[in-house]
């Protein structure tokens, strides 16, 4: 027999039905491309005429990819992508580092590149997450790009599944939190997504995890972080909550014992940020 209903199910919330992870798919290849070769003379150990080639192959397929909306990221790889791109991410400074982050961010959409680092080197995604933790992002494009990777490493099933994996949740997680704790607004946004697109899959009976997730943007939606809240940071971590708290009493009592004070959320002239605070305030409620 199936198992009986959670009451939420009867309570007619929207908002949170959303099942789909967050993407950051917008770029501009003809400014990203052109930054990234200008940095090449910087990388440590050079580049080959062969390597700027490739980089150029890959500019010309991505920006035809980019023609369609949403960008068509399906054409063939050219090979030895991803040797040169790990060989940019190692060689590049900080300083230089936000173009091949870029990159990397924009080609984590690609599904072979994407599912050729979640089935065989997941080592490098873990290497961005630590690069992000130890603030060795300094320069201000870099942090966020850093944390848009591993928000796109969920746009295949198999991504997903390995950036939720048991191994490396608790690296994940420590990511997620400091980038909530930022004072930089587009950093704040993005380990909201970040926070967003692991609620969809976190397990109802691995309430400790879950747990864990709630105090961070309770925190930062009380706007008692570095940064000035927005729209669209108020939303998405919103979102994630809500998710968190759906078919979960104990998130839900979490929530209430850490007093989130929502009648900021609830005045919002954005409609999506005042029906999601209202949402979960029915869950709270209920």
């Amino acid at each position: 027999s199936k198992a009986p209903q959670h009451r939420h199910h009867a309570l007619g919330v929207r908002s949170f039905l959303v099942s789909k992870p967050v993407t950051f798919s917008a770029a501009n290849i003809a400014k990203m491309m052109p930054k990234l070769l200008s940095f090449l003379p910087d990388v440590s150990g050079g580049c080959s005429e062969a390597e700027r080639q490739l980089l150029s192959d890959l500019q010309a397929a991505l920006s035809t990819a980019y023609e369609s909306s949403p960008p068509k990221l399906s054409f063939p790889l050219p090979d030895g992508i991803t040797d040169l791109w790990e060989k940019l991410i190692d060689g590049l400074d900080d300083d230089h580092a936000f173009p091949i982050l870029d990159l990397g961010r924009v080609l984590a959409l690609h599904p072979d590149f994407n599912q050729h680092y979640a089935w065989n080197d997941m080592g490098r995604i873990e290497n961005i997450a630590r690069r992000f933790r130890a603030s060795k992002c300094s320069h201000p494009a870099s942090r966020p790009l850093a944390l848009k990777l591993l928000v796109n490493m969920f746009s295949t099933g198999s991504g997903a599944n390995q950036m939720f994996d048991q191994s490396r949740l608790s690296l994940m997680t420590e990511v997620m939190q400091e980038g909530l704790a930022c004072d930089n607004p587009t950093t704040v946004q993005v380990a909201g997504s970040l926070a967003f697109n692991f609620s969809l899959f976190v397990s109802r009976k691995d309430v400790d995890t879950l747990l864990s997730f709630v105090v961070p943007i309770v925190h930062a939606l009380s706007g008692n972080g570095e940064c000035k809240l927005n729209d669209e940071i108020d939303y998405v971590l919103l979102m994630a909550l809500g998710k968190l708290v759906y078919g979960c009493d104990e998130a839900a009592e979490l929530v209430n014992t850490l007093e989130l004070d929502l009648k900021r959320a609830l005045a919002s002239s954005s409609k999506k940020v005042s029906d999601a605070a209202s949402d979960l305030q029915t869950l709270l409620k209920s």
